[in-house]
Formats: structure tokens, C-alpha cells, sequence
């Protein structure tokens, strides 16, 4: 994703678009919620495909 935002598209996500904008801003900092939420949204939606990939998350799927 963050290459899209070097390459002058859309930022991957809140922090790119922010880091843009004001240069002072840390990415190194922060956490992208988004992704994270996104990430555990998938391991609840295609259990059996994470548990073949063997991909964990929060609530141990």
C-alpha cells in the first residue's frame, strides 16, 4: 500500500496521507487500525483459510 502513496496515488492508509501533509509526523509511531481491524475481519470471515495459513489473531482464531 505504500508504494501507491509514492507513487502520488491515494495513501495506503491515515498515516501516509497525514505524513504528506505535515512531514514532522513519526509513521514509525503509529498504528494502522485499520489494516489491523481488516486483518481479524478476514481471519473471522475465511477461518479455515487462516487456519491453513496458520495466521492468528487477537481473539486467538
Amino acid at each position: 500500500m505504500k508504494g501507491h502513496a509514492e507513487n502520488g496515488y491515494e495513501p495506503g492508509h491515515d498515516i501516509d496521507g497525514l505524513v504528506r501533509h505535515v512531514p514532522e509526523v513519526d509513521p514509525a509511531r503509529y498504528v494502522d487500525e485499520q489494516a489491523r481491524g481488516a486483518y481479524e475481519d478476514a481471519l473471522v470471515r475465511w477461518p479455515v483459510l487462516a487456519r491453513l495459513m496458520k495466521l492468528e489473531g487477537d481473539n486467538g482464531a
